[in-house]
């Protein structure tokens, strides 16, 4: 089985050989390269997490339930024992107007406030062919009150319809006549029927089968290649899946386009050590299913219970010095 993170090992070593040495903000030092993209298939059962190290997926799910809470008080990350935040927290427990107060609570210059990402779902039940799709992080007029500026700054969301033959198929696997009374099987002549189509398509509405797919681009400005991107590539993944679930999608792709994507100087032997055991899997290898309960219909009602992976056996972690 051909790995879902290879594409990750391959820009890992890329800035590895490629890279340019330059000074950086943290005083630490770092490789970088400008502009990659990565894409994994969420349309299977694989989930994208590495097994050439153990990515810790509560810390994964907790931060993102975080972030959807509109948090910015470290006490639920302390809750559920997630301490990746407390090298910024300030004296008060805060952080400032960070990711999940701008995706759900953005100022609306008029003394109120706008929720970016109720705002997206409710365009992909009503309006799936928006252009418009979009959650921004980056909110100039507040930089300077965050404990720390979003490194994963935007993300947009594409809808599209699904194969009609695809929809079919989960329509006999109901074994429910009434579904599929009067509609033409999609490889007949009849196949690019725009009233067979549509029919077929309020049979799914009917059946709450998905009749379209989602995916997910993040544009990340800076990205912390060993440590930081296989918890964002992970993150966004899981963000995808819940976002396709609360609006009848299919997930399909995740796109991860990154900007300064930099490998720490004091990260190198890590570097070296997670490459080493990639070549040892020889590209191939089995990720994680993820699993969401199904009765969740609204993003704000998941809970850390109702999200798990299944059949993930990693390697050992690699310890790395996060810098600040």
């Amino acid at each position: 089985m051909t790995y879902q993170m290879n594409n990750y090992h391959e820009l890992l070593d890329n800035v590895l050989r490629a890279g340019i040495d330059r000074e950086d903000r943290t005083g630490t030092g770092s490789r970088a390269v400008f502009g990659r993209q990565m894409r994994f298939w969420l349309g299977g059962e694989e989930f994208p997490l590495l097994i050439t190290k153990k990515v810790p997926f509560k810390l994964v799910a907790s931060e993102l339930l975080w972030f959807l809470k509109g948090n910015q008080n470290i006490d639920y990350l302390h809750e559920q024992n997630n301490h990746i935040w407390d090298e910024w927290v300030r004296e008060d427990g805060t952080f400032g107007p960070i990711y999940g107060q701008q995706w759900r609570s953005w100022p609306d210059g008029k003394g109120g406030h706008i929720d970016q990402l109720a705002k997206v779902i409710e365009q992909l039940k009503v309006n799936p062919n928006s252009r418009r799709l979009l959650v921004s992080a980056w909110n100039v007029a507040q930089l300077d009150e965050m404990a720390l500026p979003p490194c994963h700054t935007m993300f947009q969301f594409f809808s599209e319809p699904l194969n009609p033959t695809w929809i079919w198929s989960r329509l006999v696997e109901k074994n429910d006549p009434s579904l599929i009374w009067g509609i033409h099987k999609p490889s007949s002549i009849r196949f690019k029927s725009t009233q067979n189509v549509n029919t077929i398509h309020a049979a799914a509405k009917k059946a709450g089968i998905p009749a379209r797919a989602l995916s997910c681009q993040l544009y990340q400005r800076s990205a912390d290649i060993f440590l930081g991107v296989p918890f964002n590539i992970a993150s966004y993944s899981l963000l995808l899946h819940m976002v396709a679930q609360v609006t009848n999608h299919e997930p399909r792709d995740f796109v991860w386009t990154g900007g300064d994507i930099h490998l720490y100087h004091n990260h190198y032997d890590q570097a070296h050590e997670l490459l080493g055991r990639w070549v040892k899997v020889k590209g191939e290898g089995a990720s994680p299913a993820l699993t969401l309960n199904p009765a969740i219909t609204s993003i704000d009602d998941f809970t850390l219970e109702d999200m798990q992976v299944v059949g993930y056996n990693p390697m050992p972690a690699i310890p790395a010095p996060v810098a600040v």
